[in-house]
């Protein structure tokens, strides 16, 4: 996720853009339901058929399985509901996260008087992310080289995504980089404006080991004017050239 642009200079407050993703990937799916469980999040339940919104938390995990356990709805009118919809759709707000994910009952349980449901492990999940700034996909390979703060290892990529107040990038091999953690001394070869230079503190960290990547989405610290202006420029030709214009 991106946070909002840190700048020396007056600046005007832009209203939030909602950008939805689709995540498949297991591993990642397991994640989000790891951080839902961790924080004992409240999971907002609806049920087709049914306008009544109701509750229930995540009591455990079992990926090998492809099975979640949750706990009795509440109200309790949605217990009954649900043992007759099978049906399941689930949503919480985690880290500015609004998450949303389906799934079926398999099974009903109980242990020591308390009722749960064994259901389904999901096989997508959709977040949506709140951003000041919307972010426009880059084309081609736009290379990507930063230093890492800490250990001052380099590493090498290229740019996926860029918003004025942060960018996504693809680097090579398997990395032990952090949310929280800062590149420095970043360097991006983008089209139509050249090279910009700037800070980054990583936000958002996805690693794919099947390909040997890693993701990183960050929010650029205290960029230049000049570097401003480029990213304006560049951000304004792509989206007339997402928009069809």
């Amino acid at each position: 996720m991106f946070l909002r642009i840190k700048r020396s200079h007056t600046q005007t407050k832009k209203r939030d853009h909602l950008v939805a993703q689709e995540i498949s990937s297991p591993h990642r799916i397991n994640e989000i339901l790891r951080s839902i469980f961790s924080k004992q999040a409240t999971l907002v339940a609806t049920i087709p058929g049914d306008s009544s919104r109701y509750s229930t938390t995540l009591l455990d995990l079992f990926p090998d399985q492809r099975r979640l356990a949750l706990d009795e709805l509440k109200p309790a009118e949605g217990h009954a509901n649900f043992l007759r919809s099978k049906e399941l759709e689930l949503s919480c707000s985690i880290d500015g996260l609004l998450i949303n994910f389906r799934t079926e009952l398999k099974e009903k349980g109980e242990v020591e008087g308390i009722t749960f449901y064994r259901v389904l492990f999901p096989t997508t999940i959709t977040y949506l992310q709140r951003r000041q700034h919307p972010r426009v996909t880059v084309p081609g390979s736009a290379g990507f080289h930063a230093c890492h703060e800490n250990s001052q290892r380099h590493f090498n990529g290229y740019v996926h995504d860029i918003s004025a107040s942060g960018i996504a990038v693809f680097l090579d091999g398997v990395h032990t980089i952090k949310e929280g953690e800062r590149l420095i001394g970043c360097t991006a070869q983008l089209p139509l404006v050249g090279t910009i230079t700037f800070d980054l503190e990583a936000c958002y960290i996805f690693h794919d080991p099947m390909r040997n990547i890693v993701k990183v989405g960050g929010s650029f610290i205290e960029v230049d004017r000049e570097t401003e202006r480029k990213l304006e420029k560049l951000i304004k030709h792509l989206q007339g050239e997402e928009g069809g214009g």
